[in-house]
């Protein structure tokens, strides 16, 4: 997605945290865009859409098919009670078969469709990937010369994240990572404005809380005699 074409949003969680939204600024040429980029894949994804929709259909019959069932174990207990032949196992047997097939094949089908599904997705992903190394292959050296790197120094893992020690020529910079990086592997470092986060610190006299030192010719009362 260009960069004309997204907008960033501010979104807090229920903790208080806050992280960075992206969505389309314009859904309409986002959606034919990818459109377009779905093209060699339209039978694939007409299938499934075709999958989901009779999968779904025959899912939520089910329900309804297992009601029959139901309706023939009441009604054949109340002719019972009547004197009648009580419930028909026959029939029972029969609805359950219908219901079980039903479900098999709704399950199947979202098998299959997921299956399919996933086929699109990686195939798509390694075209863009195929496009963006072309791209990067046309570049001339002295691009990526002109372009500013740093080099990790270190990486240790805080728990929760790595903390990583990054030298960018007389700069050091200490990164928060939930991805590490290998010590010596080369680095670019970008900063979009919105993640930039300014703590209020109060200024004030530091207090030392130490106790303060004997005055001269005070002698120690450990160490009279």
């Amino acid at each position: 997605m260009k960069a004309t074409e997204r907008i960033v949003s501010q979104q807090h969680g229920p903790m208080g945290g806050g992280q960075v939204g992206q969505k389309a600024h314009d859904f309409k040429a986002s959606t034919k865009r990818l459109v377009r980029r779905l093209t060699p894949e339209r039978v694939s994804a007409l299938s499934v859409i075709t999958l989901a929709v009779v999968s779904v259909f025959l899912m939520s019959l089910g329900p309804r098919l297992l009601g029959h069932a139901t309706n023939v174990i009441v009604e054949g207990w109340f002719s019972g009670q009547q004197g009648g032949p009580g419930i028909d196992f026959t029939e029972l047997a029969h609805k359950l078969e219908i219901v079980l097939a039903v479900y098999l094949l709704g399950s199947l089908l979202a098998g299959t469709q997921g299956w399919i599904l996933n086929g699109v997705v990686q195939r798509t992903i390694q075209r863009l990937r195929a496009e963006v190394e072309d791209k990067v292959n046309d570049l001339p050296l002295e691009y990526f010369d002109r372009q500013p790197r740093g080099e990790v120094l270190s990486a240790l893992f805080k728990g929760v994240h790595w903390e990583m020690r990054v030298r960018a020529g007389e700069t050091a910079l200490l990164v928060h990572s939930t991805h590490a990086i290998e010590p010596g592997a080369q680095v670019r470092i970008t900063v979009d404005p919105d993640d930039i986060h300014i703590m209020h610190k109060s200024a004030g006299a530091p207090v030392d809380d130490r106790e303060p030192a004997p005055a001269a010719g005070e002698a120690n009362s450990s160490n009279d005699i």
